[in-house]
């Protein structure tokens, strides 16, 4: 089983010893990348979103091998505020929310709805006035 511990700053190295009694946490699965999402690189096992085969695969497992996402009970990060020990965690609340929500797609295609209705409305104006001869090119 592959486990997520959570976020550490680059340099950080883990403490020696140490046991973890229990914890909780979620299954994951592999993420899409974003058009502007780097590429994994399997030979320095740097990852910049989750391929939970590759990161398998580098590590000389199984392909599939589940991922679990240590998680922490607490209110949604909010993403203010920094951690204050490490791994840091994802808080559950975080994982249960949608990044862009359906409200969000509304306000959305309103802002560029009202943008492209009064964009193509000046444009009218505009020729519209140079026609009838109140602006002139000059």
């Amino acid at each position: 089983v592959l486990v997520n511990r959570g976020w550490v700053p680059v340099g950080w190295e883990d403490s020696s010893g140490g046991l973890c009694l229990k914890s909780k946490g979620v299954t994951r699965v592999s993420e899409t990348p974003g058009r502007f999402t780097p590429h994994n690189d399997k030979n320095t096992k740097q990852f910049h979103w989750v391929d939970v085969r590759a990161v398998a695969s580098a590590l000389g497992l199984p392909l599939d091998t589940p991922l679990v996402q240590l998680t922490h009970g607490g209110r949604a990060d909010q993403g203010n505020a920094a951690p204050t020990s490490f791994p840091a965690p994802t808080a559950l609340a975080d994982l249960r929310t949608f990044r862009v929500t359906p409200t969000d797609h509304v306000s959305y295609a309103a802002t560029w709805g009202g943008l492209a209705i009064a964009t193509g409305g000046g444009a009218l104006y505009a020729l519209n006035a140079r026609r009838r001869g109140i602006y002139r090119s000059r």
